[in-house]
């Protein structure tokens, strides 16, 4: 659901159109992120969000949302399984931390992220062409498809006269289309997907690019499933994010503006070669979460045309709001101290918080006192040795 309203004002001269949704209460339920039960659904704003990180003075805005997912993702503990085949279990602690974070700022919008095109299960409907033609009901097939106002929904439709097959089968709107009477160049229930990872094409069965996000549709049922259109409020309430997908696709964000940053060590050309590596998948699954964000027109109070954006996902926002960073002098580093990626635009950061810098010095502090007092030792005893030497 695209919740309009005025467009907050983003930094770089950007407007941003709609924005997201979230429950204010979210659980794991069989292996699926979902809203809790009487969960209220809340309308969100991340880039107003980003903008309050922004526009205080040394990070005294707070963090931005994508700055919290890579804080999310560096404290999850999974707990050991027993079998392979086992679902991930989270430690107590990291499992209420992603919920807090999920109340907060929503799921990640995972399967609009990836869907470009999606073309539901055939079913008998009115087309008012061929009404007016005396055939009440044809084979439509409802498809939902992101364009430039958000998602959209189309119909095709297909009638061929004189086929007995056709005109004697019992029809009602609504009822799904036999399937031995469907056209042949409809094809079965799919989805266009793009891939989060490499941004690489494929055609899917609906029911495995979208089954697993709508976890009370029975398995045998999913290929066949009336899906809500994307974002609705139908769609909100049903829609679940599979745990390891959530934690794959948040992990493989962090890793991706982790490795974006990555240096080379000197006179190491092996190492140079790994980085290089990393460099191009990294560059390569930072244009494939992009690619959710569009170019948009947006106008003024005074009629002007501006320049705005269009995410179909919350993460396709959180990958323009580092692209934003990156491209004005911040970098995601790895903290000296914990190991915590942390931004930071200044040159010669080394930890994610005064807290780490300060146990750094002290720890420093007493290895320096206590090399000090090894070295007092070492001259004692060497002036021992002289005594003793000289009796």
């Amino acid at each position: 659901m695209n919740i309009s309203g005025p467009p907050p004002e983003a930094q770089a001269g950007f407007d941003v159109l709609g924005t997201w949704c979230h429950f204010d209460r979210y659980e794991v339920r069989r292996g699926v992120l979902r809203p809790a039960p009487d969960a209220a659904l809340r309308a969100y704003d991340p880039w107003a969000r980003y903008a309050q990180a922004r526009s205080g003075w040394a990070s005294s805005g707070g963090k931005a949302p994508y700055e919290l997912l890579l804080d999310l993702v560096w404290s999850i503990r999974l707990r050991p399984t027993a079998k392979k085949d086992q679902p991930l279990q989270l430690e107590p602690e990291s499992e209420q931390a992603l919920l807090a974070w999920c109340a907060e700022h929503g799921l990640l919008g995972l399967l609009p992220h990836e869907t470009e095109v999606a073309h539901l299960a055939a079913r008998w409907g009115p087309m008012p062409e061929f009404e007016l033609a005396g055939i009440p009901l044809v084979e439509t097939r409802l498809m939902y498809q992101w364009g430039p106002n958000g998602w959209q929904a189309g119909f095709d439709a297909w009638w061929q006269t004189k086929t007995p097959s056709l005109e004697k089968v019992p029809k009602q709107a609504g009822d799904l289309v036999p399937r031995d009477l469907l056209p042949e160049i409809w094809g079965p229930p799919s989805v266009l997907r793009r891939a989060i990872d490499d941004a690489s094409w494929a055609t899917l069965p609906i029911e495995h690019a979208w089954g697993p996000f709508f976890p009370d549709v029975a398995e045998k049922d999913r290929r066949d499933h009336f899906y809500p259109p994307p974002l609705s409020d139908v769609f909100w309430r049903d829609y679940g994010e599979p745990l390891s997908a959530f934690l794959e696709a948040a992990t493989l964000f962090s890793e991706t503006l982790q490795n974006l940053d990555a240096e080379v060590r000197d006179d190491d050309p092996e190492h140079e070669l790994q980085v290089n590596h990393r460099h191009g998948l990294a560059n390569r699954t930072f244009f494939s979460l992009l690619a959710s964000c569009h170019p948009a027109l947006s106008r003024d109070a005074r009629g002007a045309r501006t320049r705005a954006f269009h995410s179909k996902s919350l993460l396709a926002s959180l990958a323009m709001m580092a692209y934003l960073d990156l491209t004005s002098g911040k970098r995601v580093l790895l903290c000296d101290e914990d190991g915590r990626p942390f931004v930071s635009g200044a040159y010669q950061a080394r930890y994610c918080s005064d807290r780490c810098c300060n146990r750094a010095l002290k720890r420093a502090y007493r290895e320096r006192h206590r090399d000090r007092e090894a070295a007092v030792g070492a001259d004692t005893d060497d002036v021992d040795n002289i005594q003793r030497a000289s009796a």
